[in-house]
């Protein structure tokens, strides 16, 4: 019951997207000085705005896809609250938009997400929201960036800013790395690749700071991250055809990799409020823990698979197939009898794997071939965890 081979590079592409951009003054400063200066600046601010541009070119199996990424991002710190809206335009394959709502509650925070279609309404760790806060994002980049350079400067939003280049190398680029929950990506799809491998030889991160010249806040930064991207595919490629699991060899390519994060109202970050309907999802919800069996529940009906998470990303399956222009279809169902089968879907090919199931309280457990797969059944919703990745599934529309 892992996921499949393909779909696990589809994911990691999907994750560097969205994960690794989440989001001194004066030109005789010493640079050093002047980044030092400009993380602390960024560190203490309570709240901003940012805007994250991502340019992909990339083949999947011989065919081109041309991916512009856009988020808009708010962020507020004390409590937490953030909004993120995203668009993909792929050109001729159309484009995908969600948005994202998040607010703190305790030490947890309850997110709202919402794919064109209906929300998704789900608690977490606050940690596992660092791939939306642009400040986060900011503040990690300024501390693992090294051997900075004035490199001139340029106007952003109407003031002088100061052009700063430097670079992420050896454990720096590693945290870089994790943080993105790229790692975590990367062990689905490289086998027994040891990570510390996969890291190594890739070589320096170039990366450029723009710090306002009047207030010193970092107000950009830039990434190249092209040959890192590929060189990182093909060990994880290679990795999966010697242990034997996928012959990925050549699938992807990765042409063009390019993200820019633009920062801006410092501590008068735009204000938000979580749309009604997200909360009345998240408030059916909660009716549907009292009766885990209730009618909408329907045991003996289909469960078709829409989004999976891996260490707290979570990626659509409806966005993954218009990537890949393949799709996949992944359905639980839970028969009568207490036998399951899951069928699956991709590119062509179908598997069914099949075992037994039971239920306590919401608790849902799967046994085939002596090993068993956890999950959560409540009102028209079913998640199974496995590995560390979380599959979800909605009761499937007749």
């Amino acid at each position: 019951m892992n996921s499949n081979r393909r779909t696990a590079a589809l994911l990691l592409a999907a994750a560097m997207t969205v994960s690794l951009a989440a989001c001194g003054n004066g030109a005789n400063q010493d640079p050093t000085a002047a980044i030092q200066a400009a993380l602390e600046k960024i560190d203490a601010v309570e709240s901003m705005d940012a805007v994250m541009f991502m340019e992909m070119d990339m083949s999947v199996m011989g065919q081109s896809i041309e991916a512009d990424t856009t988020m808009n991002m708010s962020c507020f710190n004390d409590p937490v609250k953030l909004k993120a809206d995203m668009t993909m335009n792929m050109g001729a394959m159309g484009s995908v938009s969600m948005s994202i709502y998040a607010q703190q509650d305790g030490e947890m925070c309850s997110t709202y997400l919402y794919d064109g279609t209906g929300w998704t309404v789900e608690t977490m760790d606050l940690g596992d929201l660092q791939q939306y806060d642009a400040q986060e994002s900011m503040s990690l980049y300024l501390e693992c960036g090294e051997d900075f350079t004035l490199a001139g400067s340029e106007k952003i939003n109407g003031s002088t800013a100061d052009k700063y280049t430097g670079v992420i190398r050896g454990e720096a680029l590693e945290k870089v790395l994790a943080s993105s929950a790229a790692t975590q990506s990367v062990e689905s799809i490289s086998g027994e690749l040891d990570l510390a491998d996969l890291y190594s030889d890739l070589g320096d991160l170039p990366i450029t700071v723009c710090v306002d010249r009047e207030t010193g806040y970092p107000v950009r930064y830039y990434l190249v991250m092209t040959k890192m991207m590929q060189s990182i595919l093909e060990k994880t490629m290679a990795a999966a055809v010697e242990s034997g699991e996928a012959n990925l060899s050549g699938m992807m390519t990765v042409d063009q990799l390019t993200i820019t994060m633009d920062c801006y109202n410092f501590g008068n970050a735009t204000e938000f409020t979580i749309p009604q309907e997200a909360l009345e999802a998240a408030q059916g919800s909660g009716s549907a823990v009292d009766d885990p069996l209730s009618a909408d529940n329907s045991l003996g009906s289909s469960y078709r698979l829409t989004w999976m998470e891996m260490d707290g990303d979570r990626y659509d399956i409806d966005t993954l197939s218009a990537l890949s222009d393949e799709e996949f279809l992944i359905t639980l169902n839970l028969l009568d009898d207490g036998v399951f089968q899951l069928d699956m879907y991709t590119d062509g090919v179908s598997e069914t794997v099949e075992g037994t199931w039971t239920l306590d309280g919401t608790d849902l457990t799967l046994t085939s071939e002596g090993e068993e797969l956890a999950g959560e059944l409540i009102g028209t919703s079913l998640t199974l965890t496995q590995d560390g990745e979380t599959m979800g599934f909605e009761l499937a529309q007749d």
